[in-house]
């Protein structure tokens, strides 16, 4: 058996000196970082507030991307976007019957026909234009743009559907046109060879967004709507072939 005894001169303090010896080690650590808290403590402050910062931009900046992300699904939820556009039928098919067929489908909630009032304008600048750079459509049963696939006014307002000389434009075509609200464009009636050619004004009143219109989407950057009333079609005499059907 080793037994051990204290050093002489020292008598045995069960660890109370080392607990005194490390609470005095304890108390000059705090005695120097109360002295830095006052020296520096608006330092410390602009460190925690640059890192506070920091992190609410990151924060930031990631519920932003979030929202990036699905701003357009939301938007097409908000409209009442379309599932499915139908059209371009060969010649041995007919148009209407197709159409109808297809209404009746027990998968179809809600439908509108798009039809084409006319095919080549006349610019305030003079240009005339041809399909598909701009034609006037409508919907006869005024369902697209204000029940299906809604038009979002980005300017101006939304057409009255009684007033034939009314019309809005989606917003990539009069981007491209240098169109705005106010702007009158003469569409030719029947057909564009005829002479002399028959004109129908409508002066814009709304710049419009509505889902499938987005060129990063896939809408053709060559191609525009103006969106006129069935209104302008009934007082112009417009015979207007089915174009389309909007699922």
């Amino acid at each position: 058996m080793l037994t051990c005894f204290p050093a002489a001169g020292r008598c045995g303090d069960n660890g109370l000196q080392d607990v005194g010896r490390r609470r005095g080690g304890v108390s000059a650590v705090w005695m120097r970082l109360r002295s830095e808290i006052r020296t520096r403590w608006r330092s410390w402050l602009g460190l925690a507030l640059l890192i506070g910062l920091a992190g609410a931009a990151a924060v930031a900046a990631a519920a932003g991307a979030r929202r990036t992300e699905t701003a357009y699904p939301r938007f097409v939820q908000a409209q009442n976007g379309y599932d499915l556009i139908a059209g371009g039928f060969s010649g041995n098919i007919d148009p209407g019957r197709a159409l109808a067929r297809m209404e009746a489908l027990p998968a179809v909630g809600q439908w509108a026909r798009i039809d084409v009032a006319a095919s080549s304008a006349l610019l305030p600048s003079g240009r005339l234009t041809a399909a598909p750079e701009l034609m006037a459509v409508t919907d006869l049963m005024g369902r697209a743009g204000f029940r299906l696939n809604r038009f979002k006014v980005i300017s101006g307002r939304a057409v009255n559907l009684r007033a034939p000389g009314e019309a809005m434009i989606d917003f990539p075509a009069a981007g491209r046109e240098d169109l705005r609200v106010g702007s009158v464009i003469k569409f030719v009636i029947g057909s564009p060879d005829a002479r002399p050619a028959r004109l129908a004004a409508v002066r814009i009143v709304g710049i419009v967004a509505s889902p499938g219109q987005f060129p990063a989407v896939g809408a053709s950057s060559a191609s525009g709507s103006v969106y006129v009333t069935p209104a302008f079609v009934r007082s112009n005499g417009c015979r207007v072939p089915k174009v389309g059907l909007h699922l």
